[in-house]
């Protein structure tokens, strides 16, 4: 049976706060309570009582595992639940509110919805990358750990795989024939006698692009890559070890697999591998301040890939038309990045 979604009594958390702050010891000074309130407070490792702040779930924070309404203890699983869910919403389950005499207003509206499952998708997996698992223990305490333990390399390309399948793949935000044709919004009237109200035709393309620059957002922070060049040295001679020239092997790999061969390449992947171009142009013309030197060799070393690899794909007969042009245009922006002159100036800080 379904049990509650949320706590409707207190939990075992609340209990320990209440009883830490509000529980008569007997003593007959505040200093006679130290130990027992030292006591209370040593049980912080036990996993009932496993607590974060908003800050710890911000993207300023280094744990993948404190999210913000995410209701699982595996982020992974719990976006690829949430996929699933969307994905029966948008193909079978929003037939059943297209019903005579209702507006196709409401079909827009539970269509929205499923876009919550795709955000969420591109916010908490990224956050592996370079990620590490935080603890509040005090020394000593029963059941406590150190403060810091790098993310398991296999969970770092378990968040990667996880993004290339559902996020980045050609075929990752598929629809219904003719559904977008039915996501009409509600307009009205105010009482100046304006209209006003949603954009009247559906922007699919620039929802599936801001999906997917939400994930690339947090692979190609400063904070992200800076954490990948800084966990090198957390880990142990003979660790598998997921590097940062990892990271930009393995999203390049993920993002351009149509250059290989080379193959057409549909509307939705030509919007996500121009903007992923930018990404990497921007960090290689950036100045040390603000992204580590690795960071701009990487960057450096995706654009030689890519430009060999458009080159051979700007000349093939056997992709169609757009997809040559691409190509094509893809050309030109590598040529403009690498005519561009770099900054050499600054001294990272």
């Amino acid at each position: 049976p379904q049990g509650e979604f949320f706590a409707s009594v207190p939990g075992p958390y609340d209990n320990r706060r209440v009883e830490y702050g509000c529980k008569d010891f007997g003593a007959e000074k505040p200093e006679d309570e130290i130990e027992q309130l030292k006591a209370i407070a040593s049980r912080s490792a036990e996993p009932e009582l496993a607590y974060a702040t908003d800050w710890d779930a911000s993207i300023y924070s280094v744990d993948p595992l404190t999210n913000m309404f995410d209701l699982g203890n595996d982020p992974i699983a719990y976006c690829e639940h949430k996929l699933k869910l969307t994905q029966e919403l948008w193909n079978n389950a929003i037939n059943e509110f297209e019903k005579p005499g209702v507006s196709y207003e409401k079909i827009r509206r539970v269509f929205q919805s499923g876009w919550r499952s795709y955000f969420e998708s591109a916010r908490f997996p990224p956050r592996y990358i370079g990620g590490l698992y935080h603890n509040t223990n005090y020394i000593g305490d029963p059941g406590g750990d150190i403060p810091f333990k790098p993310v398991p390399a296999s969970e770092q390309r378990r968040a990667i795989a996880f993004l290339r399948d559902k996020i980045f793949a050609p075929d990752a935000f598929t629809l219904p024939p003719d559904l977008l044709n039915k996501l009409q919004p509600a307009r009205a009237g105010d009482f100046s006698g304006r209209i006003y109200g949603s954009r009247l035709d559906y922007p699919w393309h620039q929802y599936v692009l801001y999906v997917q620059r939400s994930a690339l957002n947090t692979l190609y922070s400063p904070i992200t890559v800076g954490r990948l060049l800084n966990n090198l040295a957390r880990y142990k001679a003979g660790d598998d070890i997921y590097t940062m020239h990892d990271m930009f092997t393995d999203v390049r790999r993920a993002i351009w697999g149509e250059i290989v061969g080379p193959s057409n390449v549909n509307s939705q992947r030509r919007q996500l591998q121009l903007n992923h171009l930018g990404r990497i142009t921007a960090i290689y013309l950036s100045s040390s301040a603000v992204y580590p030197a690795d960071a701009r060799t990487l960057a450096a070393n995706d654009l030689d890939i890519l430009e060999k690899a458009a080159q051979k794909a700007a000349e093939a007969t056997t992709i169609d038309d757009m997809s040559r042009a691409h190509f094509k245009e893809v050309l030109r922006q590598i040529e403009a990045a690498k005519g561009a002159k770099r900054d050499f100036s600054r001294i990272g800080r």
